[in-house]
């Protein structure tokens, strides 16, 4: 992995954490707040939830650089969307079988709805970073 990759992934992984900011806590806190079941920890490791923004924002730019050289806004964000939707779908229906941290499906859907804007958001910042840090 190189350094431009590293840096869109940072750079999109911290605009993916001010989405979610936005999105969980400022937007949707009530909703999700009445709506999940047992184990949310209080207060939360902003710590390790910036670190998994990251990561995942690394995660984008890796496969946007190395697989589907995507290097604009646009492209970004409907690869981000689309991997988003994907992901996060998959894991929430997975969540919502296995364990009590969704009370019903529609929080799941939405939380689903939530990361895929998030992850638009996220690789919208990673392509437009790569784009900028071109290849000569």
């Amino acid at each position: 992995m190189n350094t431009r990759t590293l840096l869109a992934g940072l750079i999109g992984g911290l605009a993916y954490w001010i989405m979610g900011f936005v999105m969980y806590v400022l937007l949707l806190a009530n909703y999700f707040g009445q709506h999940h079941g047992s184990g949310l920890k209080d207060p939360y490791d902003m710590w390790a939830i910036v670190v998994g923004c990251i990561l995942f924002g690394i995660l984008l730019a890796y496969v946007f650089d190395r697989w589907a050289n995507i290097s604009t806004l646009k492209s970004g964000a409907i690869a981000g969307a689309t991997l988003g939707l994907l992901a996060h779908l998959s894991f929430n229906f997975i969540r919502f079988g296995d364990s009590t941290f969704f009370t019903s499906l529609p929080p799941a859907i939405l939380d689903s709805v939530v990361q895929t804007v998030m992850s638009a958001v996220g690789g919208a910042v990673a392509g437009l970073v790569l784009g900028k840090m071109k290849k000569e």
